[in-house]
This record gives structure tokens, C-alpha cells and sequence, in this order.
């Protein structure tokens, strides 16, 4: 099953409803930050995919073409498959970050902490990675 990307991505699908139902109800810390770790990698692992994938594409239509691909080609109407499975990648691999930082925001927080209901949008010390 090493050499079958299709069917792993099917049991990742199976396995993502299954935590969708398995998270529900969920209220332990440590389960939580558990979780949220797995996710990140898994979000990390998912982004190196799409760029793998859209980096094969591009080879492809290198070869086929038979010439170089150049940086600005990546982005052409030419290649919209390959831009957007790139784009795809680097938002995911975003999600990955976030999912870190809010994974270290939770084990930061003390049992005795009250929550904050919401943040400042103003915040200079919440990072998102997106520039807010």
C-alpha cells in the first residue's frame, strides 16, 4: 500500500471523519494538546504532499515541452493546476504553524487561567502568521 497515494488519501478522509466525531465533546487539556500536535504534523505532511504532487506535474510539463521551466511559468495560465496545488501547499503549511502556536498558547495556559472569550484584533502579541 506504500505505492498507492490514492488509497491513502482515502484512509487520511476516513480518518479525519472519524476524529471530527471523536472531537465532539472533547475537554481535556492534555487530550487537546494532543491532538492539536497531531494535527500539525499531519497539516505539515499534507502541504509537503501537494507541493510533491505539483512539482511532479510541473516536471512533467517540462519534459514534455522540452525546455526549462522558469519561476514566472509556475504561475502562468499554463500551469494553473501546479499554482494552485503550490498555493494549496504553502496555506496549509500556515495551518500547520497556527495549529503549533495554539497548541503552545494551551499548554502555556494555567487550569486557574480564566479564557479569553475573544482577542483584540489590535493584538501585537498573538501571532497568526498572517501578517495581522
Amino acid at each position: 500500500m506504500i505505492d498507492e497515494p490514492a488509497a491513502h488519501a482515502e484512509a487520511a478522509q476516513r480518518a479525519l471523519l472519524d476524529l471530527l466525531q471523536a472531537t465532539e465533546r472533547m475537554d481535556d487539556r492534555h487530550e487537546i494538546g494532543a491532538v492539536l500536535t497531531s494535527l500539525s504534523s499531519a497539516t505539515q505532511s499534507l502541504s509537503e504532499s501537494l507541493h510533491q504532487i505539483a512539482s511532479s506535474h510541473d516536471r512533467g510539463r517540462q519534459h514534455r515541452n522540452h525546455r526549462r521551466l522558469r519561476c514566472s511559468d509556475v504561475g502562468s495560465s499554463e500551469y494553473p493546476m501546479s499554482w494552485e496545488l503550490h498555493r494549496a501547499g504553502e496555506i496549509l503549511h500556515q495551518v500547520s504553524n497556527l495549529l503549533q502556536h495554539a497548541h503552545e498558547a494551551a499548554s502555556q495556559d494555567a487550569p486557574n487561567k480564566p479564557q479569553l472569550t475573544r482577542l483584540d484584533h489590535r493584538s501585537q502579541s498573538a501571532p497568526t502568521g498572517l501578517g495581522l
